[in-house]
């Protein structure tokens, strides 16, 4: 029977692996919101162009039923369309949102997380650094192992309902370029 190895206790390097670990996935949402964005305004931006309220407008006076009904799914689609690119924006917005406040509560200030730093003066980080155990250490780091696993969790929560927003403006703009087309044929 093979023996397995078993560690004591979580170590300082087993820590800034998983905060290392953490802030890739955290620069991973930030890189797939910012790239979505990118896309997401070229395809509304090729989207504007085509909308034709005129015609539209002329659908809808002719009288003609099937006029009338294909204007109302131009004008659905193109709603719904406009939702979702709004719910996307807005989602991946809050993926590239810096999450700078303390997240953990009731947790002490850092001495490895820049808004705790800087929120003190050299002269008292220095006497911060210099009183640190290493057991201290190790609690601080287990602190930002959580804190880095909050905000990623966030991030990719935000991300997930981009996604989802994304795909039904895809969808919502295949239909509104097909009936479009269909008014345009």
């Amino acid at each position: 029977m093979p023996t397995q190895l078993k560690k004591d206790k979580y170590s300082k390097e087993d820590a800034l692996s998983t905060i290392e670990r953490n802030i890739g996935w955290i620069n991973s949402a930030d890189n797939k919101a910012s790239i979505m964005l990118g896309v997401l305004s070229f395809l509304f931006g090729g989207l504007i162009i085509t909308v034709d309220s005129v015609k539209l407008q002329q659908m809808i006076d002719s009288g003609q039923s099937s006029q009338y009904i294909h204007a109302i799914g131009i004008a659905l689609s193109g709603l719904t369309l406009s939702i979702s690119i709004l719910c996307t924006v807005i989602f991946l917005l809050l993926v590239l949102i810096a999450r700078t406040s303390h997240i953990v509560k009731d947790s002490k200030n850092s001495v490895f997380f820049f808004n705790d730093i800087s929120n003190s003066t050299l002269l008292e980080f220095h006497e911060i650094t210099q009183r640190i155990n290493e057991e201290e250490i190790i609690e601080d780091l287990i602190s930002q192992v959580y804190a880095t696993s909050l905000v990623a969790t966030s991030k990719y929560r935000y991300l997930r309902k981009g996604y989802i927003s994304f795909a039904i403006a895809v969808i919502s703009s295949f239909i509104y370029l097909f009936l479009m087309y269909l008014l345009f044929k």
